[in-house]
């Protein structure tokens, strides 16, 4: 007696059915930007386009689509905690910029610098000088 072959083809999940959070490729690298305007620090994959203030990534672990497409991403485990790792350069920074001491930013940036050209490159550290700053 012959038995018909099984055969499993590939499913697509249907757009109604997933719940907006996708995996970034390897590749993507999140930068977290420190500025003294705006969101003082925010981060970003540019990979997905997608972005959270800090205290938002920290709080629910995830970016969202910068073009309102709903696209949530979720931080990685490492991200994570590579992220809780410079939360006191993070701290200094936010202290120096909201206090607008041209001298403490000028010392925080060269701490977020000098931290950024150790690290593994999971996370790149980027500060935005303003025109004219320092």
């Amino acid at each position: 007696m012959l038995l018909p072959r099984r055969v499993t083809l590939p499913t697509a999940v249907p757009p109604c059915l997933t719940s907006g959070r996708r995996e970034r490729p390897v590749p993507d690298i999140l930068e977290v930007v420190f500025s003294t305007t705006g969101d003082l620090i925010r981060i970003h994959s540019y990979g997905t386009a997608c972005s959270a203030t800090w205290d938002a990534a920290l709080a629910y672990g995830r970016l969202q689509s910068e073009r309102g497409d709903g696209t949530v991403v979720a931080i990685r485990p490492d991200e994570w905690t590579w992220l809780h790792g410079v939360r006191p350069l993070a701290s200094d920074w936010l202290t120096a910029a909201e206090a607008a001491e041209r001298s403490w930013i000028a010392r925080a940036a060269t701490r977020i610098q000098r931290y950024d050209d150790r690290s593994n490159g999971l996370i790149d550290l980027v500060v935005v000088r303003p025109p004219g700053w320092w």
